[in-house]
């Protein structure tokens, strides 16, 4: 028994090891800073504070190391690394959670964890400090929690999860899920009945609570992105490419689930056909992947992936409720052994595996090809002969990821604390030669009536040697 846990376990962790290896290299290319990350870490270092969008109150807690880290070092690796990993190392929370859960009741549904973090939010994780993304990571726990029972520890840590269920609207769709999912499988687990009414009323409630939250509190931004055009604007990024993988995964997903019955039944010699087949789905799904993040022009506008990262995950909780469902209905709530065991196919360990190096190879590509243009755009700064480069200078970054309104913030935040040389946008350019002159994120400093106004007292960003250079060249 124990040479089994620890064959468990193993399997686990390298799955978890290969996600945080990726995590590290993503943040070593400065992906964090990808989109509205620049911004958002620039707004942190100059008001000593993490950034916190309205009601979105998880960043609050995440962002307080960076925050107190940017009193020793200025060191951009080091901060980006405190800035993102937070958010990257969320799948592997959710993965090593989910275990935790599942390893003595259930652990053959690990493997739907593993689906869900490493595989549905995969085009759209780029976009590294999503919030809808990083709350779908936690929320696998509290699916994963439907299936098993729980003492007083586990009860304390989903409870600390759930809270953040409330940071972002997309809680309120995830809670109804669980909601019917409890309620389904009170349906066909008789011997559970009880506790699984119990949190489907939970759930409903939490449900409702997000309801409440979503209506007295207005997200404006929200609301203008839930409009039609908004929509389909978000679906154009999407489409295409990390939709056609995915639907492979789904496929290899599919396959899979069909070959674990058939092997736990010894219905069917095809099991072996189908195995490959849901591999042979993923390695299709990967190439297509792999061929679409090796190009920047191919995935300028993924970010609008986030807007439907649940209904495209939603194969992988109905396979992983299915696989939880058909097991435990024959047995009347008492699985076989040979039902509740760890499935003996190794494939099924390298299935795992396999997906968490899909992970890692797609995230790693585009991460490294971000790397490799904000390298370009900061030597192409340099080569621009005055201390404002317009945007027109760059004109290789449209229909790219830096094709973005933050592009200005991620030039600050590549040069460091003393930034030699700004990229503006026409707008930006008459505002610094305005008399006084508004520098960028004028309003975010502390002193917001200099001109321009200082850095903060631990030197984040002194933009005035720019400003004093623009004075002295109009004499």
């Amino acid at each position: 028994m124990r040479e089994l846990q620890a064959t468990r376990g193993v399997f686990v962790y390298s799955v978890a090891g290969i996600l945080t290896l990726a995590a590290v290299y993503a943040c070593w290319c400065g992906a964090p800073l990808i989109w509205d990350g620049a911004y958002q870490l620039n707004f942190s270092l100059i008001v000593q504070h993490p950034y916190v969008y309205r009601t979105r109150f998880h960043t609050f807690f995440l962002w307080q190391p960076l925050v107190l880290l940017s009193h020793y070092t200025s060191n951009r690796t080091a901060l980006c690394m405190a800035f993102g990993l937070p958010f990257l190392l969320a799948p592997v929370f959710g993965l090593l959670v989910s275990w935790w859960l599942l390893r003595r009741q259930a652990p053959w549904l690990i493997l739907w964890v593993i689906f869900g973090v490493a595989i549905a939010p995969l085009p759209g994780q780029i976009f590294v400090i999503n919030d809808s993304i990083f709350q779908q990571h936690l929320f696998w726990p509290l699916f994963m929690s439907l299936f098993v029972r729980l003492d007083w520890r586990k009860w304390a840590v989903l409870a600390v999860l759930a809270v953040f269920q409330f940071a972002h609207q997309i809680g309120l769709v995830l809670l109804l899920g669980a909601t019917v999912a409890a309620l389904g499988l009170a349906a066909v687990d008789a011997s559970r009945r009880r506790p699984l009414l119990v949190r489907a009323c939970v759930a409903a409630l939490l449900a409702a609570g997000a309801y409440w939250k979503l209506h007295h509190f207005v997200d404006p931004y929200a609301q203008d992105e839930m409009k039609s055009d908004a929509i389909w604007r978000c679906w154009g990024g999407t489409r295409g490419f990390p939709v056609a993988g995915l639907a492979f995964m789904w496929a290899a997903g599919a396959l899979f689930w069909i070959g674990i019955q058939l092997r736990l039944r010894n219905t069917s010699s095809s099991q072996r056909m189908l195995f490959r087949l849901a591999f042979l789905c993923v390695l299709v799904g990967a190439v297509i992947w792999v061929y679409w993040a090796g190009d920047e022009h191919r995935w300028p506008w993924v970010a609008g992936y986030r807007r439907f990262v649940v209904p495209l995950t939603v194969p992988f909780y109905l396979l992983c409720w299915l696989d939880y469902a058909v097991r435990i209905r024959p047995a009347r709530g008492a699985l076989s052994a040979r039902a509740a065991a760890w499935p003996a196919h190794p494939l099924y360990r390298t299935m795992g595996q396999l997906l968490a190096v899909v992970f890692a190879v797609v995230l790693g590509i585009q991460s490294t090809l971000f790397g490799s243009m904000v390298r370009r755009l900061i030597e192409d700064m340099r080569q621009y002969p005055g201390v404002i480069v317009p945007s027109s200078a760059v004109p290789w970054t449209v229909n790219t990821p830096m094709d973005h309104w933050a592009i200005t913030d991620l030039a600050i935040a590549a040069q460091g604390k003393r930034p030699t040389q700004l990229l503006l946008s026409p707008e930006g350019i008459e505002q610094i030669r305005a008399n006084p002159p508004i520098v960028p994120n004028q309003l975010v400093y502390p002193q917001t009536d200099a001109h321009p106004p200082p850095p903060n007292s631990n030197g984040w960003y002194d933009l005035r040697p720019i400003v004093k250079r623009l004075q002295a060249g109009r004499r």
